[in-house]
């Protein structure tokens, strides 16, 4: 009829997605996941690479001003430390003296030089789930230095390096029972040393040193000093490190055997390193997938460990998990895979190289204050330990 309004029905309006939309939607975020996520990963490790580098340049760095400012024989050094739950250290130290120490079982005494921190500057700590380790010339592994503790130290332990060439040596600073205050010198790594004055970096070997290094735990300490006249020698209470180490060597009342106890390479305090002048810095995942092995979760390495251990306060013990652990052969495969080699083969052939050499070399030059990232050695026997 004319003039009436004729009502039309609403049009119908789509409020959500069909389901094949929403597949479509999943599919592309899946596949933009699938895409993104390795090179987010990729773009970390090499920010975490790049991260890594700068803290070892850095701490060498700064041992190297350390020991140019310094007159006299107190060299300094970086010296690479290893602590579960934190990781890879390098703490610059430098040299306060020297003590006569006795060493068990070879039937000579020997006169060790003692390093502390330097109190004030930074400890550089590398990102973590990267480890470094420092070259060992084939012969520097003996019965003093990454030896195989034996006796009621031994706990499980185990040769961890092949003897018949170099080796690349990790800081096996952990690697002892943290409640007692004589360990009997099992712990050890290595370090980068510069002669005080110059600044020149020695030469690598030489005796060990010591390395002053406190252990978290308490335990033990109240017999070292049970009056208040004596109470300066526990280190935990000392207010300086420096001051503690030159009383340690120079107090008269001491007898050999308490110094020996208090700050020799036997105790609980300190580490015994050596020097080196080559590094390789590697995500130690990357080592134990290599080695078709897992990462110990207890101590981030390819060391082993168990719960029990850690109760009883050794953080773990001086053997790496099984296949490595007992076997020569295995353990050239650490060797190996830092210094660029495929894990088949001779290691004799350049077509034994790896295409992505799962860790960096460095070295540190004679004169020159900073690591100096090289290429992977073009030709090495690794079964004869030769050196290119």
């Amino acid at each position: 009829m004319r003039g009436e309004t004729v009502s039309k029905p609403f049009a119908k309006v789509r409020s959500a997605f069909t389901l094949i939309e929403m597949l479509v939607v999943i599919v592309v975020i899946a596949i933009l996941t699938i895409i993104a996520v390795p090179a987010f990963n990729s773009i970390q490790a090499t920010q975490n690479e790049n991260t890594a580098e700068a803290v070892i340049s850095a701490a060498v760095g700064s041992a190297r001003d350390a020991a140019a400012q310094a007159s006299g024989s107190a060299d300094a050094a970086a010296v690479f430390l290893y602590e579960p739950g934190t990781g890879t250290s390098i703490v610059v130290c430098q040299r306060v003296g020297v003590m006569r120490n006795d060493l068990s079982g070879v039937g000579r005494n020997i006169d060790r030089e003692v390093f502390v921190p330097i109190e004030g500057l930074e400890v550089y700590q590398l990102p973590a789930g990267w480890s470094i380790r420092g070259y060992a010339a084939k012969g520097s592994i003996n019965d003093v230095w990454y030896e195989r503790p034996t006796g009621a130290n031994a706990g499980g332990s185990s040769d961890r390096y092949p003897t018949d060439e170099g080796c690349w040596v990790f800081p096996e600073t952990a690697f002892f029972d943290h409640t007692k205050q004589v360990d009997d010198g099992m712990r050890q790594t290595f370090m980068v040393r510069f002669e005080a004055g110059t600044g020149q970096r020695r030469a690598p070997g030489g005796e060990p040193v010591i390395v002053v290094s406190q252990r978290a735990s308490s335990a033990e300490r109240q017999n070292i000093s049970s009056d208040v006249s004596t109470d300066w020698k526990r280190i935990d209470r000392a207010t300086s490190v420096r001051r503690w180490a030159l009383r340690v060597l120079s107090d008269p009342n001491l007898t050999e055997e308490d110094r020996r106890d208090l700050i020799g390479d036997r105790s609980g305090d300190t580490v015994l390193a050596r020097c080196v002048n080559e590094l390789a810095m590697y995500p130690e995942r990357k080592l134990a997938e290599a080695l078709g092995l897992r990462v110990n979760p207890i101590t981030g390495t390819i060391y082993f460990a168990d719960q029990q251990q850690v109760e009883r306060g050794r953080a773990f013990a001086l053997r790496y998990v099984e296949p490595l652990n007992n076997s020569q052969s295995e353990q050239k495969k650490v060797q190996r895979w830092i210094e660029g080699w495929n894990l088949v083969g001779n290691g004799t052939d350049i077509n034994d190289r790896a295409a992505t050499p799962g860790s960096t070399l460095y070295v540190v030059p004679t004169f020159v204050g900073s690591v100096r990232k090289v290429n992977q050695p073009n030709r090495l026997t690794i079964e004869e330990g030769v050196r290119p």
